[in-house]
C-alpha cells in the first residue's frame, strides 16, 4: 500500500496541478504537504485568469478537495530523505516511506529576507518582492525599493512602472554611478544613500522607511529577497542547476525533466520568477510528461516475452 505511481513533493499550484493531471490519468499519486506555501500572506492570488484576486490559501483548498476527488492523497509532511531505490524511489516523511515509479520536485523556495527589522512582519502584506503580483495593488502612490542584491537594480526599473512616485535606498548594497544617477533623477526616481535601520510601524501599519536617521513616509515597499531552494531532502542526488539572475534553479528539459532519470522539477524550485498561474501551468505538463512516460512503460513491459 506504501507503493505508488507518482509522488508529489509540495502541495503549491505546481504539485497540486501535477497531482490533478496524473489523477485524472487514473494514477496512483502521493501528495506530500510540506506546509503553508511561500504567498500564505498575500490576500489576493493576482495575474491568474479567472481567479484574480481569490485568497492563495482558498486556491489550495480548492486544488486539494478536487485532487482528493480523484483518488489522490494527501498527507501533511516535509520530505525529510529522497534516495533511489529499485526501480524508482523511496521518499521519508515523518517517520513514514513510501515508494514511487516517479517523483515531482515541487516543494519550492523559501525567501530570505533582509536582516531588518520590520520586513519579515510585513512580507506579503506591504512589503513584497514582484511587481506583477502586488504592484496594481499599490499604484500611482509613494512607493520603496530598498538595495538588498544586484537584483534591486532590476527591480527600481521595474516598479517605476506603477508609480511617479520612487525613492531607492541604496542601503550600502547598491552603488550607482553618475550615469546611472543622472538616469533615475529624469526618471524622476528619489535615491537615498546610507544604510536602511529599519521599516517603521505604527500599530502595525507601514508609516515608513528610516534610513540616515529620517523617516521616510511611503505606502508599501519592495525589497528582492535571497531565493533558497528547499532541496535538503534530495542531497544524494547530483541534480543538475542552472544559474539564474535570482540564483541557481534546478535544470529541466521543456517538459520538467531533471537529469536524474524518473525526476521532474516544477514551480519555483526550477523557475524561480514564476508566478502562480505559471507554477500552475508547469505542474500539469510535468503530470502529462511523467504520465506519458509511465504508458510507454506499460506497453514495453507487455511487448516483453513471457517466460
Amino acid at each position: 500500500m506504501n507503493s505508488y505511481d507518482t509522488i508529489v513533493i509540495g502541495a503549491g499550484a505546481a504539485g497540486l496541478s501535477a497531482a490533478l493531471v496524473l489523477g485524472r490519468a487514473r494514477r496512483r499519486v502521493l501528495v506530500l504537504d510540506g506546509g503553508p506555501p511561500r504567498n500564505a500572506r498575500a490576500a489576493h492570488v493576482n495575474g491568474y485568469l479567472g481567479i484574480d484576486g481569490l485568497s492563495p490559501l482558498e486556491l489550495l483548498e480548492v486544488g486539494r478537495v478536487q485532487v482528493e476527488k480523484l483518488g489522490v492523497e494527501i498527507v501533511a509532511g516535509a520530505a525529510s530523505l529522497v534516495e533511489a531505490e529499485g526501480d524508482g524511489f523511496a521518499v521519508v516523511a515523518g517517520g513514514e516511506r513510501w515508494h514511487a515509479k516517479r517523483l515531482v520536485l515541487a516543494a519550492g523556495i523559501t525567501d530570505a529576507l533582509p536582516d531588518i527589522p520590520g520586513v519579515a512582519e510585513g512580507f506579503g502584506v506591504d512589503v513584497f518582492h514582484c511587481p506583477y503580483c502586488h504592484g496594481y495593488e499599490v499604484a500611482g502612490r509613494r512607493l520603496a525599493v530598498i538595495g538588498t542584491q544586484p537584483m534591486s537594480g532590476h527591480q527600481v526599473r521595474m516598479v517605476r512602472q506603477w508609480t511617479d512616485d520612487l525613492v531607492l535606498f541604496t542601503n550600502d548594497t547598491i552603488e550607482l554611478d553618475a550615469a546611472e544617477r543622472r538616469l533615475f533623477a529624469a526618471r524622476g526616481v528619489e535615491v537615498v544613500d546610507g544604510p536602511v535601520s529599519e521599516i517603521v510601524r505604527r500599530d502595525g501599519a507601514l508609516q515608513g522607511v528610516r534610513a540616515g536617521g529620517s523617516v521616510h513616509e511611503v505606502a508599501a515597499v519592495f525589497v528582492a529577497p535571497t531565493m533558497v531552494l528547499n532541496l535538503d531532502a534530495f542531497a544524494g542526488f547530483d541534480l543538475e542547476m542552472t544559474d539564474t539572475p535570482m540564483g541557481p534553479v534546478v535544470a529541466t528539459d521543456q517538459v520538467g525533466a531533471t537529469n536524474v532519470p524518473g525526476l521532474w522539477a516544477a514551480g519555483n524550485v526550477a523557475d524561480a520568477g514564476s508566478q502562480v498561474i505559471a507554477a500552475a501551468a508547469q505542474g500539469a505538463r510535468v503530470g502529462a510528461a511523467i504520465n506519458g512516460s509511465l504508458v510507454e512503460e506499460d506497453w514495453a513491459a507487455a511487448a516483453q516475452p513471457s517466460s
